[in-house]
This record gives structure tokens, sequence and C-alpha cells, in this order.
């Protein structure tokens, strides 16, 4: 159908509608937020349970919101026991009852896992999302780390493209880097009181509580089993089927729900029956405040490996240190024996130099006999000589007649004279 449009009327042919005005509009401006006028429609945090929705301009399918102000919008009770993610939505409405375009916060669903509500898109009603809010669980204030900023994701929002000429990014930025400067904080905060909160954050998880249920087994093969377990929640407990008190892998069964006794059964790939003996037995693990037991499990295991392997460093360090002792022992001892050893060497010395002492005393006086005995051979040998020239001159005098003796009956007897 090929339409035109406007023209002057003449008795009312040529009638135009709002519908006729949105075309050319469509046509030149595409669907999101201006980002040029005000500051964009940002989501800001009040520092409290509401958050602040700044001035600017949205344009959906020809039609137009303008917020001239800050709005100011309250956020929906946090959750006790789920973190949830809310949606701020610009909701353009053509329905006869509704007719107009508004702002409003989108709930989202309180889960283990949140994840941002759908928005809703028909021939009658769109949505756009401003922001992502997350919710944490027992809180009432909203920070502005918590807000991401979707205005620039064009699969739910976007910027009008056309008829500008640039995109001021610089609020973008100051967010980016609030929520650099909190995500900062609360890091430096959870590493700060770590070793103070893990007691409470244990006492607080709560731990695990174990529900066994063995199952008669008729004659004939079925694989079909109740868990007749009270109060037994698919979501958040662990199931694990024994056969013959073998764990069965997770590829062995499956769950399944019978709407009409209103309960889960486990239902085996392959049949079994009594005539075999086999027996079966259902274990389940809940956590006792209704938190997921496989966060629990998984969390309790990793406190365990982590509380092995600091029992590793532990007998690691006092390896370590057992050797270090026997090693300083040893240096000790070694440091005794040289010391003994020098002791030993001083005291040799020592007795070494009283025995050179002695012995050059000896050899002195070995010296002195020497020379004595060097000057008495001396003196004998003069002595001697001189003798020896008495002898000589007594037998020249006595040759020469010099010497006169008488003889008598006694004896002689004779003089020098």
């Amino acid at each position: 159908m090929i339409r035109s449009g406007f023209f002057p009327s003449k008795n009312g042919d040529r009638r135009y509608g709002h519908n006729d005005l949105n075309i050319p509009l469509s046509a030149l401006i595409s669907d999101g937020v201006i980002p040029n006028r005000g500051n964009a429609l940002q989501v800001m945090s009040n520092n409290d349970d509401t958050i602040k929705i700044m001035s600017g301009i949205a344009h959906y399918c020809g039609h137009w919101l303008v917020n001239d102000g800050v709005e100011v919008m309250a956020i929906p009770q946090s959750d006790y026991v789920y973190d949830r993610i809310d949606r701020v939505v610009v909701r353009c409405d053509e329905t006869e009852d509704v007719r107009d375009m508004f702002i409003y916060i989108k709930q989202g669903q309180a889960q283990l896992r949140p994840t941002a509500p759908a928005l809703e898109i028909t021939d009658t009603v769109k949505e756009m999302c401003l922001a992502e809010i997350y919710v944490k669980k027992q809180t009432n204030v909203i920070k502005q780390s918590d807000i991401t900023d979707t205005r620039a994701d064009s699969n739910v929002c976007g910027w009008v493209v056309a008829l500008i000429d640039k995109v001021d990014t610089s609020t973008l930025y100051e967010q980016w880097k609030q929520a650099y400067e909190d995500y900062y904080e609360a890091t430096q905060a959870a590493i700060d009181g770590w070793f103070s909160n893990i007691k409470e954050n244990l006492n607080g998880i709560g731990v695990l509580r174990e529900y066994r249920k063995k199952i008669d087994i008729t004659a004939e093969p079925t694989n079909l089993f109740p868990i007749d377990v009270p109060m037994y929640n698919y979501d958040l407990d662990i199931l694990n089927v024994y056969i013959n008190g073998i764990l069965l892998s997770e590829n062995e069964y499956s769950i399944a729900y019978s709407s009409y006794a209103k309960k889960y059964a486990v239902l085996l790939n392959t049949e079994i029956s009594s005539t075999n003996g086999d027996v079966i037995e259902l274990v389940v693990m809940r956590s006792v405040d209704d938190i997921d037991a496989s966060v629990v499990h998984r969390f309790e295991t990793e406190l365990m490996n982590q509380k092995e392997a600091t029992k590793t460093l532990i007998e690691q360090g006092e390896t370590l240190r057992n050797e270090v002792t026997e090693i300083k022992n040893n240096a000790d001892k070694a440091t005794q024996a040289a010391s003994n050893a020098t002791s030993n060497a001083n005291n040799a010395a020592s007795e070494a130099n009283e025995a050179a002492q002695a012995a050059s005393t000896a050899k002195a006086n070995a010296d002195a006999a020497t020379q004595s005995a060097n000057t008495a051979a001396s003196n004998a040998n003069s002595a001697a000589q001189s003798a020896n020239d008495i002898a000589s001159e007594v037998e020249r005098k006595l040759q020469a007649g010099e010497l006169k003796g008488e003889k008598g009956d006694k004896g002689d007897t004779g003089g020098i004279g």
C-alpha cells in the first residue's frame, strides 16, 4: 500500500493521524536515547534504596518521552535469601487503555544465579532498558557500582544516531570510574576481613544433612523408583543413587517428575529386579538453611582442599624447620669441634714451644759442656806439652851431667843442684 502526506485538506479529504506524523519521524530519528539532550536519562544512585533518572529525551517508533528534571524511583525490597536483577525500563504502550510512554522499575526474579527480566516487545508494547540494577540480598542501599548502564547497548536500548554530530561518553566514564573505586574498596575490605569473617561465613552457610532411603525392589523388573524423601527439593538438594553399594554416574539415570503422584522419581537406564538380588538406595544431601546443597558441598570441598593444602604447607614447614634445626645443631657441633681443635692446636703449640725452649736450653748446655771439654782438653794438651818439655829438659841435663845423685843402701837419693 502506497501512502503519502502531508497535503491541504478540502472538505476533510486529507485527514492525518498520529501514526502519519510518526512515519517521517521514525525515518529520520532512530529508536533510543538522544545523547546530547540533558543528562541523556542516565540512572544514578542515591546511596539508599532509591535511584534517580536524570534529564533527557527518548524516542521510540515515532513516540517521544521527555524528562526535564530528576525523577526519583524506589527499588522494591530486596530478597532475604537470593540476589536479583531489576531493570529501569522505558515503556511505550500503544494499547487503547494506556496510549502513553513512561519509565518504571521492572523487577527481576530472586534466585541463586539471577538474570535480568525479559523486555516486552509486541505489536502494541515496546520496552527498552536504560540500566540494570543488581539488588543484593538483605540490602537497602543501591550503590553506583550496582548499576549497569545499558543505554549504549543497541540490543536493549541504543543511542539515537541520526541528525547528531557526536556522542558524549563522559557520564559513562564517571560511572565506570566510580564502579572501579567501589570495586577496589570492596576488594580491599574483602581481603582485610577474610580471616576474621571466615568462621562467620562458615556458620552462616550451614551444613549438609544426609537422608538415606532404601527401596524395596519387586520381583518384576522395573527402572522407576519414587524419591520418598520428605520435602525433597530438586533445585537445592543433591541426590546420589547407589545400586548394590556402587554409586551411579549421572549419565546412568535421570530424574523425572510425576504430575499424577506429585513427586520426583529416579528413572534408571536399565531395569533391575529383586530376583537378581539387586538393592537400590537413594541418598539425599540437603542444606539445613535451604541454600543450594551443591554450593555448600562445593564450598566445604574447597575449604577441605584448602585445609589439606594448609596442612601440607605446615608439614613442609615443620620438615624444613627440623632440617634447619639439624643443620644448626651440626653447625654448632662443627663449631665446637673447631673450637676444640683450635684449643688442642694451641696446647700443642704451647707444648711444642716449651719443648723447643727446653731443647734450646739443652743445646746451650751441651755447647757450654763442649766448650768446657775443649778447654779442658786444651789445658790437658798444654800440661802434657809442659810435662814433655820438662822431661826432655831433665833428659838433656842428665846426659850433659848437669845433674848428680848419690846411691845408699837403703835407696838412691839425689838432688838437683
